[in-house]
């Protein structure tokens, strides 16, 4: 599932349902107002095409090199959430997340 927002004409005219690709994909399309993070993955959910299933969030205007198929092999195990961090982009440079003890804190530094 795909959840999208601004442009999401654009994204859907050119990804279509994935078949191009070998994937299926399903859109979570939200309305002329932006639900924010929060918004749309509540809604996404509501799709019920995820289900019961680990997924991954990315917000699209985050740009990492990270590997993502890397998190295909964790075990979830009593977790419920893992959260990548990467440095701040140049659009955020004050970061939203801090690292204390190995643990995610909003306040904090340096930030992510």
């Amino acid at each position: 599932t795909i959840n999208v927002s601004w442009l999401a004409d654009k994204l859907l005219n050119a990804i279509g349902d994935g078949s191009q690709y070998g994937v299926t994909i399903h859109w979570s399309i939200e309305p002329e107002e932006p639900l924010e993070t929060a918004g749309g993955i509540k809604m996404a959910l509501a799709t019920g095409k995820l289900k019961d299933q680990p997924f991954i969030l990315v917000n699209g205007d985050v740009w990492t090199p990270f590997d993502f198929a890397q998190l295909t092999q964790l075990q979830l195990n009593d977790s419920q959430a893992y959260l990548l961090l990467t440095d701040q982009a140049t659009h955020n440079p004050t970061g939203d997340f801090a690292l204390e003890n190995g643990m995610v804190k909003a306040d904090g530094t340096p930030k992510y």
